[in-house]
């Protein structure tokens, strides 16, 4: 998924465990002031939080790998001169 100027919004996206698409994180390009991805489970706990816009989810929550299930994600970034936006969508993490 790309964030900023050239936006793609990904809904149901799949992420599997296979080494292919192993981890799931968003892309923002432009001048970057703040950002935030936050990973949901289907009771709402957070399973994944970073503000760091190269890192991204694995799989984990507590160092054990999660289930086959979907998930809930949000966005919150900032580019330089504009308001905070907020994107956010579904995953199924798949195996």
């Amino acid at each position: 998924m790309l964030i900023g100027k050239l936006i793609f919004d990904y809904q149901g996206l799949f992420f599997s465990l296979r080494n292919f698409n192993d981890v799931f994180r968003t892309m923002v390009f432009g001048n970057i002031k703040s950002f935030r991805l936050t990973i949901y489970n289907r009771w709402g706990e957070i399973v994944y939080e970073t503000s760091e816009r190269n890192k991204g989810w694995d799989g984990t929550y507590r160092q054990k790998t999660q289930d086959i299930n979907v998930f809930i994600w949000t966005c919150h970034y900032q580019l330089e001169g504009e308001k905070e936006k907020v994107k956010k969508g579904t995953v199924v993490l798949i195996r």
